[in-house]
């Protein structure tokens, strides 16, 4: 077995040596946010940058998370439907039912735009 800095040792010259990875400076206290680690030629040795960018797999998760939710009551408002169209009593609290999916469609939304205003502080 041949270790890293043995490796690194046997490299040709044309290979530039990379700064060690500074895990303190992986972690952002900005709520939404995570740490890109993007690295740059420093001249003599390749650099990293530590860049604040937008979390956007936890919003589009959250955004997906909720329309399922959503989703998952679907079947609720189909019973009341049916339930109208009979003249039959409704299965379900009409009302509640309605407040609580209005509820996750404006989270969904608020989400949505929280996401398309992360996009725009990027570009």
């Amino acid at each position: 077995m041949v270790s890293v800095i043995e490796q690194v040792a046997e490299l040709p010259t044309i290979y530039k040596p990379v700064d060690a990875i500074d895990e303190s400076k992986q972690n952002t206290d900005k709520e939404g946010y995570v740490v890109r680690i993007v690295p740059y030629d420093a001249g003599d040795r390749i650099s990293f940058r530590y860049i604040e960018v937008p979390d956007f797999q936890k919003v589009a998760h959250e955004i997906e998370r909720s329309k399922e939710v959503l989703a998952s009551s679907d079947y609720k408002i189909i019973k009341c439907y049916e339930a109208a169209l009979m003249g039959s009593a409704m299965p379900y609290e009409i009302k509640e039912l309605h407040n609580e999916r209005q509820l996750l469609r404006d989270k969904i939304n608020e989400l949505e735009a929280r996401y398309t205003s992360l996009s725009d502080d990027i570009l």
